[in-house]
């Protein structure tokens, strides 16, 4: 466990499905390629997918400016101009972090230089995350990339990407025993526990996991503070109820851009594309509207749960503890 620098400030933000910057955050999906097929992949990546030219990019980042970027995909080690990307980012004294399924070992050298925190996908134990991933998956994420990675890592973060998607993993024994594991075996310097969001190919797993948010993290809470020696950083979002009226930070503090244009966030991106524009003002305007309208109707936390939870951006989302 090392961990690399940290550039930015996060606010209190119990109802997003981010840890919220104070400075300005961009999430980036550099191409729809993979070469997993995934059961529960929100972007429906595959080996057709496309790349956005770096020279698009480019002009991304230089109208966001942000402080941060989030690299996702697809799988972006399969970006081929991905080295050249990350190296540009880190010539702006952006903090790059880059999100990888960890079945492709051969970029991770000239890669990894430029980049301050790697997140490697682990969604449980061998027969779960091969189930979830493809046959093999597990053992080439354990055994190859990531004794790659502790070779060749200097000061860079190791986050480790855990979606909760299947009861049989869901129970406190379970969890202990994937934790143990990595703390064990891996030694990542954080574990984020996401929530199985049915959107994309995870459609088809359905709503049941989603609508034991709570639950489920609750259960995560309760084996962390159980086995409070773990040095690894247990990362939880909307983990708990908020009274406050927090409306959505995307297109202010968050920001995504994916093949099809801007939007606020990666999220509103899957479940609202009205939002999606070319044109970063016009995106920007149109949601703020939206925020407002939906401030005056007395709705607030995150829009795209208020549609997983009650089909539409205008109701509740149901860990806003005011919401009736």
């Amino acid at each position: 466990m090392k961990g690399g620098r940290n550039v930015n400030n996060y606010e209190n933000a119990p109802h997003c499905y981010f840890s919220v910057p104070v400075e300005r955050r961009l999430i980036i999906e550099v191409t729809r390629k993979c070469n997993l097929h995934c059961s529960h992949c929100c972007s429906r990546s595959g080996p057709r997918g496309k790349d956005i030219p770096l020279q698009k990019l480019k002009e991304v980042v230089k109208k966001i400016s942000p402080r941060e970027i989030y690299i996702s995909g697809g799988e972006p080690f399969l970006y081929p101009q991905i080295t050249e990307f990350v190296e540009w980012l880190k010539k702006r004294n952006i903090y790059i972090s880059i999100a990888t399924n960890g079945t492709l070992v051969d970029k991770l050298e000239e890669v990894l230089p430029f980049v301050d925190k790697i997140q490697v996908s682990i969604d449980g134990l061998r027969e779960d995350h091969d189930e979830l991933r493809g046959k093999g998956a597990f053992d080439t994420v354990v055994n190859c990339f990531l004794k790659k990675f502790d070779k060749l890592r200097n000061t860079q973060t190791l986050r480790i990407s855990c979606t909760l998607w299947k009861n049989e993993t869901l129970e406190e024994e379970y969890i202990k025993s994937y934790l143990d594991f990595l703390e064990n075996s891996i030694k990542p310097d954080e574990v984020v526990f996401n929530i199985l969001i049915p959107v994309g190919r995870g459609s088809y797993l359905g709503k049941t996991i989603f609508l034991k948010e709570l639950k489920i993290k609750s259960t995560v809470k309760k084996v962390a503070s159980k086995n409070n020696n773990y040095k690894m950083k247990i990362v939880i979002h909307r983990d708990k109820p908020f009274d406050e009226k927090f409306q959505c930070p995307g297109g202010n503090k968050i920001f995504f851009y994916g093949e099809k244009g801007y939007s606020p966030c990666s999220w509103i991106y899957k479940l609202m594309p009205e939002f999606t524009n070319e044109d970063l003002k016009k995106s920007t305007e149109a949601f703020t509207s939206f925020l407002r309208t939906r401030e005056k109707l007395g709705e607030f936390g995150c829009p795209a749960a208020a549609i997983l939870y009650s089909n539409s951006p205008f109701r509740r989302d149901k860990l806003w503890r005011n919401s009736s």
